[in-house]
């Protein structure tokens, strides 16, 4: 499906910084059914989350989330280990289209 390389370009996107991962995502570029899923057939997020959890030697550990409609988002992630939500822009840079960004660090990390 053409979701499936919206997936590959995100994993594909990320940037390495001293060993973590992190992944941008937008989730306002996206029909709510095709973020979130249906039914009949699974969102961007759910199967997103599911690649990220294989990754080899990591882990998700924080997740900055502000944006529109971005406590959709939040819900797929509540259960990740050490994941943090912050809706204060000042902590973040002035990117106006961004929504959240998911990092993954080693697991080997302290």
């Amino acid at each position: 499906p053409e979701d499936t390389n919206v997936i590959d370009d995100i994993l594909a996107s990320q940037d390495s910084l001293q060993e973590e991962h992190v992944f941008v995502l937008r989730p306002n570029s996206y029909s709510n059914a095709s973020l979130l899923g249906t039914t009949s057939q699974d969102g961007l997020l759910p199967r997103l989350l599911q690649r990220i959890k294989k990754l080899p030697g990591s882990k998700p550990r924080f997740l900055v989330s502000e944006g529109k409609d971005a406590g959709n988002c939040l819900t797929w992630f509540k259960d990740l280990p050490g994941s943090l939500a912050l809706d204060n822009r000042l902590l973040m840079p002035e990117i106006p289209e961004l929504v959240f960004v998911l990092k993954a660090t080693n697991i080997n990390e302290v």
